[in-house]
């Protein structure tokens, strides 16, 4: 689907969801690979139209061909179920093939705005069609590396108070391991961040129990 400067493969096409799963599984058994790791790309991030407003994702094709065949989600729901078919599956059928491969997901920091209470900013939920919360608790990983970008002070997106929910959501027990903006610490994208931030971050995650830091 053509979509801002990009084209996209479609999560709500079966075809789609098959081919990717088909890639990635030849990847586990022709090579002697340690992990399938997975980024925050699930459906794209909003491209603002010329109105300034957010543009649909051009899926009406995909979506009107599950509602014809007697679907009946609403199309954002039906949206995050093709992206949690496809986390789910990539999970079983690499466990199938060899069970010593790891499957982890990098997804945005944030599930919900609201969630915990003090927190605000981008919905992945409700912009990206992802669920991660959902496949953490499932259990469809064995690493989790939730993108908490964001300095210790920043109250709106904080970063022990994310840390602890995530860790919270953990119900499967699986690695949580969270994700540092170091580029902040380094000097190389504004605003550069205190020297000891990064390592404050560190300390915090040792304080929660997680199992160590990216």
């Amino acid at each position: 689907r053509a979509y801002g400067r990009y084209l996209w493969m479609d999560p709500g096409e079966p075809a789609i969801r098959a081919r990717t799963l088909r890639v990635m599984l030849d990847v586990v058994r022709r090579y002697d690979v340690d992990g399938i790791h997975i980024d925050d790309y699930f459906y794209p991030y909003p491209e603002i139209g010329p109105d300034s407003a957010p543009m649909p994702f051009p899926d009406t094709a995909s979506y009107g061909r599950y509602v014809r065949g007697g679907g009946t989600l609403a199309v954002n729901d039906w949206r995050r179920e093709n992206v949690n078919i496809l986390i789910r599956d990539i999970y079983r059928r690499t466990k199938a093939i060899k069970p010593w491969v790891k499957v982890g997901i990098s997804p945005f920091g944030i599930w919900r705005p609201g969630t915990p209470p003090e927190i605000a900013g981008f919905d992945a939920y409700d912009r990206l069609y992802a669920d991660a919360r959902k496949w953490l608790r499932e259990g469809w990983l064995d690493y989790f590396v939730p993108q908490l970008y964001w300095p210790i002070a920043q109250t709106p997106q904080s970063y022990p108070t994310l840390l602890r929910w995530w860790m919270g959501e953990n119900v499967m027990d699986r690695h949580v391991w969270p994700g540092h903006n170091a580029s902040r610490a380094a000097g190389t994208a504004a605003p550069v961040w205190p020297p000891d931030e990064l390592l404050e971050q560190v300390r915090l995650t040792r304080q929660a129990n997680a199992g160590g830091d990216v």
